[in-house]
């Protein structure tokens, strides 16, 4: 039973993923040379070693623009007085270990949040439609005049 539930909500998420994937470019304004990607989940917690260090570690859940699902770890120390170091890992999951890491609803609402962030695309939506509507009027007075 939960093995077929797993699986289910599985297939769920990767057709939301697939509805959520094109707009990823127009939530991350990175350079175009970076891959575009939006940040699903994120914990991040610091541990003091001393009075001027500390270790950090950060995991991430990532969707990028082409659909992949993605957890990456960082774990980096720092240092006022010298230097620091830092580590980044990437590995790529597919909907079902996602689901099994994070759980669904962390997943979706890490998803609703951050489509709300599309008020833009809204505004561009109504522009747009005003536009053609207005062009749609121009196109009828053209018609009709001889």
């Amino acid at each position: 039973m939960k093995n077929e539930t797993l699986a289910r909500e599985a297939e769920a998420l990767g057709l939301i993923l697939q509805k959520a994937a094109p707009f990823i470019p127009l939530l991350d304004d990175s350079e175009p040379y970076y891959r575009k990607s939006i940040t699903v989940f994120n914990r991040s917690e610091r541990v003091p070693l001393d009075d001027d260090r500390s270790f950090c570690s950060d995991v991430r859940l990532v969707l990028y623009e082409d659909g992949r699902l993605t957890r990456v770890l960082r774990f980096r120390e720092t240092c006022t007085r010298g230097f620091g170091w830092e580590q980044e890992e990437e590995e790529e999951l597919d909907c079902a270990a996602a689901i099994s890491l994070y759980g669904l609803d962390a997943i979706a609402s890490g998803l609703a949040r951050a489509l709300n962030e599309l008020p833009s695309i809204k505004i561009m939506h109504q522009d747009l439609e005003e536009r053609l509507e207005a062009i749609n009027k121009i196109l009828e007075a053209l018609q009709c005049d001889p």
